[in-house]
């Protein structure tokens, strides 16, 4: 009896002891989820504008991509991979296109996505987007009608859904349409308006991706997991605001960033000897953009600059290899021109061209981070291996254009994101306007290439390498065919440890309460 009543009282006290500790426990902000974020991802701006997607930065767009999901996924080999939809069937001689909408996916506030809910996102934003942001969209049978007010988004538009498939039928085919969509702005979203004004309306939103916003302010999102999403992906997120790299690199350093996107270029080859770099081709590349007027650098000139040019980046690139590489005459990274041209290219690139009727060399660039850095590696090379001077104006980007209209400098050295051969006519369209759209559907696009590299007018230099700063215990940073990251891939190792460290802890202040217990249960009786 004496046992019993022993046993009875350690028990009565050992669980008030605990309901006491537990009285300790925050729980305040009104229920507003306060739990200490898994992965801390450093930007250099927080968007208060989300609606116009395009014109985010890819930083700013990984934002929409944790929040938001689309038809299909892309990842940085080219595969695809169901994200909404399980499967796409392509019909009708390539212009219809049926996906099927998995039965498993839902908004964060647990309702099913269906078929109907895409086609309401598409009508929102073929009406409210920049028609040059939804190129996709534009080739839609009924698309440019509707949007010419010549009827209704139902009666008009070829986007549809039959049950759990929806269905899109284009007015031609195009081969590169899945790649479109999976682009961040085609990412499924609910009220696309409401995304304008994203912190005052980011607890009203529902989102179809696998974190909903629960909070933000000017300098940091709180990104948390929906209860239906993957268990295996970390909880909590907290995208917070650098203003530049050097800050978010010296944050990194102290264990307050576990991810820093693009860390400053002098540290990457410490950051690779010590195990904490990845790096990741980009679509990111710079070309040269020669000026083609009589009284401009005449032919041999323009070969001589492109070489010194060349021979400046593989310099840098010996003893900084993880930061770029040489074009080797493609103009796109993923470019499949044949060896043989690739090699011919390279050749003429190196062959030591006479021309020294020039003694400086004018060069223009728009005035931002990367070109600095470029023009002065350029720069210090050129001063220290030849005779010529580089006279460089950097400019802002809306100046370049009336530069070009006057012809006052012999090379512009621009960037751009560059994935295809679209993507170069583009670049063509911008800085030569010898070369005019008709141009281009009426010629071979290699052609094109070929006429342009042969009469050094617009050359490629070198392809950037993405570089992302991770800590030793964050496996899976990867990036899609877009260069966004892929949270969902993410997984934080010490998590576990540090789980288990904290719950052998409680075990062992239960065990040590327990013991003071029966001490003082014994004093008692």
């Amino acid at each position: 009896m004496e046992r019993l009543k022993r046993i009875i009282i350690t028990i009565v006290i050992t669980i008030a002891t605990v309901v006491f500790l537990l009285g300790f426990i925050d729980k305040s902000n009104s229920g507003k989820e306060t739990e200490k974020a898994d992965i801390v991802y450093s930007i250099d701006d927080i968007p208060d504008d989300m609606r116009n997607i395009a014109s985010l930065s890819t930083r700013q767009q990984d934002i929409i991509c944790a929040v938001s999901k689309g038809l299909i996924e892309i990842d940085s080999q080219g595969k695809m991979m169901p994200a909404l939809a399980k499967s796409v069937d392509v019909t009708d001689n390539g212009i219809q296109y049926n996906f099927t909408i998995r039965d498993d996916v839902f908004w964060s506030d647990g309702k099913s996505i269906t078929a109907d809910d895409l086609v309401q996102f598409f009508r929102e934003i073929l009406t409210e987007e920049n028609e040059d942001d939804i190129e996709a969209l534009m080739n839609v049978y009924g698309a440019r009608s509707y949007l010419n007010n010549e009827g209704n988004f139902k009666e008009t538009v070829a986007i549809w859904a039959e049950g759990n498939n929806l269905i899109i039928r284009l007015n031609s085919i195009d081969d590169d349409f899945l790649v479109q969509l999976s682009k961040p702005q085609y990412r499924l979203r609910k009220n696309v308006l409401s995304w304008e004004f994203i912190n005052n309306n980011y607890t009203s939103l529902v989102y179809s991706g696998d974190y909903y916003i629960s909070s933000m302010d000017e300098n940091q999102i709180i990104l948390h997991r929906n209860e239906k999403s993957n268990t295996d992906i970390p909880k909590v997120l907290s995208i917070i605001e650098d203003k530049s790299e050097d800050i978010a690199l010296a944050a990194f350093e102290v264990g307050n960033r576990d991810i820093v996107v693009n860390p400053p270029r002098n540290q990457l080859q410490r950051l690779k000897e010590e195990g904490k770099l990845i790096t990741l081709p980009s679509n990111k590349a710079v070309y040269a953009s020669f000026n083609l007027d009589e009284c401009a650098i005449p032919i041999n000139g323009r070969k001589k600059v492109y070489s010194l040019l060349d021979s400046a980046i593989r310099n840098y690139i010996e003893n900084n290899e993880s930061s770029m590489i040489c074009a080797e005459g493609k103009y796109y990274r993923n470019e499949e021109s044949s060896a043989a041209k690739l090699q011919e290219r390279k050749v003429l690139t190196n062959v030591d061209n006479f021309w020294d009727d020039e003694e400086s060399i004018t060069l223009i660039a728009e005035n931002n981070i990367d070109n600095k850095e470029l023009i002065n590696i350029i720069s210090d090379w050129i001063e220290k291996n030849t005779s010529y001077t580089l006279v460089v104006k950097l400019v802002d980007k809306e100046d370049i254009g009336g530069i070009i209209d006057e012809g006052y400098y012999d090379l512009i050295v621009f960037n751009s994101e560059v994935n295809s051969e679209d993507d170069v006519y583009k670049v063509i369209d911008e800085y030569n306007e010898e070369l005019s759209i008709e141009t281009w559907q009426e010629d071979n696009y290699f052609n094109i290439e070929d006429n342009m590299f042969n009469s050094y007018s617009i050359l490629p230099i070198l392809f950037y390498n993405e570089n992302i700063a991770v800590n030793n215990n964050i496996t899976g940073v990867t990036l899609d065919c877009n260069v966004h990251i892929d949270f969902s891939a993410i997984r934080k190792y010490g998590l576990f440890i540090e789980t288990l460290f904290i719950l052998i802890l409680f075990i062992f202040s239960l065990y040590r309460i327990r013991f003071r217990i029966v001490i003082l249960v014994n004093i008692i009786i």
